[in-house]
């Protein structure tokens, strides 16, 4: 029995994501279903909660570091490929009465503790930075000239219009609170953000 496909996402950081709000990258993974599918992804529940497929055994998963990069990720399942097909082959889905549960042979049980053993030292190369991370240490003015719109200021920067936009947006924030004067025009202007007090949060009248 062989792996039916393998399917590796694409992107310099294909399982980096970190929601809005939380403090680290949500956790990665490379997973194995049970009609011998390979994939890789991040998992997009907060805290410990998990997929029932996951929870009873018909996907098994092992986690990876969020950090790694399209090209480390790919060279690791390609290492992981033999233990990936032994997994398979000794993996079946059988009704416990209740749900259907995934059972393990000894030699799978065996490649399982061998692929978390890999993923686990898999070290991604470099480290990746949040996009407030990236722009923190830098003039407002230098970073969203006059005469952009935001998106086009945030289209401008490395990490794509989605995370620089938010980033562009608090750190805007974070200065206009400081000291309202010394903050860009346009910006200020972009955001609406003399509409409002931000001392107390609550709309100017």
């Amino acid at each position: 029995m062989t792996t039916t496909t393998i399917t590796i996402p694409s992107g310099e950081l294909p399982l980096y994501y970190q929601y809005p709000g939380q403090s680290r990258p949500q956790p990665a993974y490379i997973e194995l279903a049970e009609d011998g599918a390979v994939t890789a992804g991040w998992s997009g529940e907060i805290g410990n909660a998990m997929p029932m497929r996951v929870w009873n055994g018909r996907t098994l998963r092992w986690a990876v570091s969020p950090y790694l990069s399209g090209n480390e990720l790919a060279e690791l399942i390609d290492e992981l490929r033999p233990l990936l097909e032994q997994m398979h082959a000794g993996h079946t889905v059988e009704w416990d009465g209740s749900n259907r549960v995934g059972r393990l042979t000894a030699e799978a049980r065996q490649a399982s503790e061998e692929i978390r053993w890999r993923c686990e030292g898999a070290e991604p190369s470099r480290a990746a930075w949040t996009a407030e991370d990236w722009i923190a240490n830098s003039r407002l003015a230098e970073l969203w000239p006059d005469g952009q719109s935001l998106d086009d200021a945030a289209d401008a920067l490395i990490g794509g219009q989605g995370a620089m936009r938010d980033a562009l947006r608090a750190l805007t924030r974070i200065e206009y609170e400081r000291d309202p004067d010394a903050v860009p025009a346009h910006t200020v202007q972009a955001l609406e953000l003399d509409a409002y007090d931000y001392d107390r949060g609550e709309e100017r009248a």
